[in-house]
């Protein structure tokens, strides 16, 4: 063993068994001792004399002590333990000062504790699945729209695209879809579930396996292979309860039996969190969708190949797209393909938002943290005395600014603690809320982990050294004399310990102007969403759906009739005014209602270019019930539509909307105008065009009251086509008071059809805002925390001048100052800061805000309004805060006061 690492084996040997050491050298110290009073006796001395000469001669026992103790083990660590055990000490000598610090880090960690785990659970952490970085996301681009590169994927490429591709190992196609589920041996009552119809491959794929059971065999994701599903680990808890004998149990899927093979783990949540059941796409999907090359209905992923990169598969993909596009111009299909990395596709629509709540919560440490070092500034002031004793003892600058600091970093790190506690209750909060957490696949990697502790530890040091370095250097730096003399008048501060408070302050007002200005701007923007007029009624008007099944409503009549007797029962029930039907919700999560391309009669559409619109099926009374208003023409009449023959259908009759009519009609009058679309009628498997005249015209409706207008067309529910209905219902008063009897209505027509999506039209308005809500509260919220914390700050700052200005206010006092005159020096004492941080905020918050561009709805990022009202606000909360002290002030008895002179 080499000297050094025998010398620190001693002194690691030294710093661990310092007790039994010391022990060992008082005993060698007074044997010593002992020794040479016994020779000094021995030579003639007296017992007292030899002992006080063999202690001359020995020297000083605690230099010798000392000596020893900074030779044996490592001085700096044991000086850090000291030093943090008087920091404690400190802390827990001034419980109130340092509970107040403590919350205020608490709230600024917490914060940035709780959208940290959400950060680093979406947008640092790989997706849940083996080997991430080779999953990407395939796509069809410009469709119908030249600028749209992530199209939704026809069947038919899927398929060519599994044959061809040689940069993929593995290509999954992915279908939404939702089923009445009955059956197997749990509860006999049918509930509505979110399924998703995939290829047998999508979990290989991914590199996941059900925990109970097995996966989908090839030869399960066929046309006409027998029926099987996996369900979801809280459909198996929750319907059945837990048990193995799932494995066994046939569950009715839209009334088909589908044999359960397996049960995929609990954090599995892919395509969606809401997905309680998986089933093989082929054997879902008829033979003439998946032979479709102009059917955009699939979500398609695949697993590069081995030494395959994201731009060679891109390069593939989009060559077989276009070379197919080539050959078949006709087919409404991709111009070319896209390929992008899985992770980036997912994250796409909640990076912004994510990164904007972090700033956010980083605005409010910062704020938290110049409150502490205005605290441990002030406290700094009423220490000079102890301080200097220290310096006076001995103790050189860097030791006292090391000790004031190390209080700061206790406090910090007693306030990450806390603000763990906080975040750890919010987390699960903000990651079932967070925009878009119903796609997100990583929500089960979003809670307060050792990363996130670590980012938290890391930033209260950080913190605590932003908010504790200048009072250490300021406790460090005064004449020690002056810190000695004993008198009882307080310590002035001296001017430039006086600007930089305010220079504090107004870094304070600037940040919580920047948020102020933000969540201004988002509030404003969320009230002109609701406010949106969506073409049509949203007060006591009720939405609920229901689905018939296929196998038992085989044919158009039989939905026909069915359709027809509903809405009869319906609107004779009482209360209600209205009752329509529709083929999709009116108001709706982006792409839920579908489109197609369209021709009109005698208009030939430009070359490269088609025509496409929404359409929903509706009933006559569709349009009245939910308070649609005409435009022109008529509404639908119980004799509309192509009719129930599938062989020959003749002309139908459509209504259409404005955006329709004025995008693709112009100026001319599109009644009595015709248009046409191939369309599968009936159980007729060739496509049959269907030839409709034009016969109203109704004001647009907003999907979402974010989105523009979709050229729409209506065709007639009542042909029997649709079978998944939304029934919208007019009611007299409170729409709830007819749920119960339209529910009954529903059931003594069919006990299988389960009614699910009961809704008020107004409360599904805002839920489509739902995530621009979630953003503009919690950016709200930590605003008025920032600006709550810089009104404490301006006050402590205004609070504390006065306390240490009490001699010269009760001077002036005592020379004819009027209280007037004290309150205007005081209140413009505590403006100034605050003009200052106004000034300083305004044009920050202005290039902030540009940054909200995407999430504003009708508002400018810099709204004259909100960059008017908010300083003016700070001004007014600043005004207030100063105030108060100002008030105290002229309330100080000046013979008191002077009396300390």
């Amino acid at each position: 063993m080499s000297w050094w690492a025998r010398a620190l084996a001693a002194r690691l040997n030294g710093l661990f068994r310092r007790h039994s050491l010391d022990r060992q050298l008082d005993q060698e110290i007074q044997e010593h001792l002992r020794l040479l009073t016994d020779r000094f006796v021995h030579q003639g001395m007296s017992r007292q004399d030899a002992e006080h000469t063999a202690r001359r001669q020995f020297g000083g026992i605690a230099q010798i002590q000392e000596d020893h103790r900074e030779r044996r083990g490592l001085p700096f660590i044991e000086n850090f333990w000291r030093d943090l055990g008087f920091a404690l000490r400190q802390v827990r000598k001034r419980p109130g000062f340092s509970l107040a610090a403590i919350a205020v880090l608490a709230l600024g960690l917490g914060a940035n504790a709780a959208i940290f785990s959400l950060v680093n659970g979406v947008l640092l952490r790989s997706l849940p699945f083996a080997e991430p970085e080779k999953l990407v996301g395939l796509f069809e681009r410009d469709v119908i729209d030249d600028h749209n590169p992530y199209n939704s994927v026809a069947p038919a490429n899927f398929l060519d695209w599994q044959r061809q591709a040689r940069t993929l190992d593995q290509i999954a196609g992915i279908h939404f879809a939702s089923f009445n589920l009955s059956g197997g041996f749990g509860p006999a009552v049918a509930e509505r579930v979110d399924a998703c119809a995939c290829s047998a491959n999508l979990f290989e794929t991914l590199g996941a396996a059900p925990v109970l059971g097995r996966d989908f065999l090839a030869d399960e994701d066929r046309p006409g292979s027998p029926r099987v599903a996996i369900v979801s680990y809280g459909l198996w808890k929750r319907r059945y309860n837990g048990s193995p004998d799932v494995l066994s149990a046939v569950v009715r899927l839209n009334g088909e039996p589908y044999a359960i093979v397996g049960v995929m783990p609990p954090d599995f949540r892919y395509p969606a969190q809401s997905v309680q059941v998986w089933i093989p796409l082929k054997a879902y999907l008829p033979a003439t969708v998946l032979e479709a090359h102009d059917n955009h209905i699939l979500t398609v992923i695949g697993r590069l190949r081995r030494g395959a990169s994201i731009a060679q598969a891109r390069v593939e993909i989009d060559g077989l797209v276009s070379r197919y596009k080539r050959q078949h111009p006709e087919e409404v299909m991709g111009k070319g393909g896209n390929v992008v990395s899985l992770a980036e596709i997912t994250v796409k629509g909640v990076r912004t938002l994510l990164l904007l709540l972090f700033g956010a919560v980083g605005c409010v440490l910062l704020i938290a943290s110049v409150n502490v070092a205005n605290l441990l500034i002030a406290r700094a002031v009423g220490r000079q005395r102890e301080v200097a004793i220290r310096a006076a003892l001995g103790a050189g600058r860097g030791r006292i600014v090391w000790q004031v600091l190390l209080e700061s970093l206790v406090l910090s790190v007693c306030g990450a603690l806390a603000g763990l506690l906080l975040a750890s209750a919010l987390t699960d909060y903000l990651a079932a809320r967070a925009p878009g957490a119903q796609w997100l696949p990583q929500t089960a990697q979003i809670r307060v982990d050792p990363i996130v502790f670590l980012f938290t530890l890391g930033l209260a040091l950080a913190a605590g050294a932003v908010a504790g370095l200048f009072p250490a250097l300021h406790a460090s730096s005064f004449d020690i004399a002056s810190g000695l003399k004993d008198t009882g008048r307080a310590h002035s501060p001296s001017r430039s310990q006086s600007r930089f408070r305010d220079a504090l302050v107004a870094v304070e007002v600037a940040l919580s102007l920047v948020l102020l200005v933000a969540a201004g701007l988002l509030m404003r923007s969320f009230a002109r969403l609701l406010s949106t007029d969506l073409g049509l009624r949203t007060e006591h008007t009720l939405a609920m759906r229901i689905s018939l099944p296929e196998t038992r409503y085989r044919e158009r009549a039989q939905v026909s009739a069915f359709l027809k007797e509903l809405v009869d029962r319906l609107q004779s029930t009482p209360g209600v005014l209205d009752a329509g039907l529709s083929s999709c919700p009116t108001v709706t999560e982006p792409g839920f209602c579908p489109d197609t391309v369209f021709q009109i009669e005698g208009q030939p559409s430009p070359a490269g270019r088609l025509r496409d619109a929404q359409y929903r099926a509706v009933d006559p009374n569709f349009f009245r019930a939910s308070g649609i208003p005409f435009l022109q023409g008529r509404p639908f009449t119980s004799r509309d539509g192509i009719g129930l023959d599938d062989s020959r259908p003749h002309t139908g009759q459509v209504i259409i909307n404005q955006a329709l009519a004025k995008q693709f009609f112009q100026a001319r009058n599109p009644l009595d105008k015709y248009i046409t679309l191939d369309w599968f009628v009936g159980n007729n498997p060739e496509r049959t065009r269907l030839r409709y005249e034009v016969v109203g015209v109704v004001a647009n409706v907003l999907e979402r009251p974010q989105a523009a207008a979709h050229p729409t067309f209506y065709v007639p529910i009542l042909d029997g086509d649709f079978t998944d209905i939304s029934v919208i219902l007019h009611t007299t008063n409170n729409p709830h008071s007819v749920v119960t009897e339209a529910r009954s209505i529903v059931h003594r027509m069919d006990a299988d059809l389960p009614v699910f999506g009961t809704q008020l039209v107004s409360e599904l308005v805002g839920e489509t805002a739902r995530d621009r809500q979630f953003t503009m509260s919690l950016i709200a919220l930590l605003a008025g925390l920032a600006a709550i914390l810089a009104a404490v700050g301006l006050y402590g700052v205004v609070s504390w001048g006065v306390s240490q200005r009490v001699n010269e206010i009760c001077i002036r006092i005592a020379l004819g100052a009027t209280p007037g005159e004290v309150r205007k020096m005081i209140l413009l004492k505590g403006l100034r800061p605050a003009l200052v941080g106004v000034a300083i905020g305004i044009p920050c918050a202005a290039l902030a805000t540009g940054l909200l561009r995407s999430l504003l709805f009708q508002v400018s990022p810099v709204d004259p309004l909100t960059f008017a009202a908010v300083p003016l606000l700070l001004l007014v909360v600043a005004a207030v805060a100063s105030w108060l002290p100002a008030i105290r002030a002229t309330r100080i008895d000046p013979t008191a006061g002077l009396r300390s002179e």
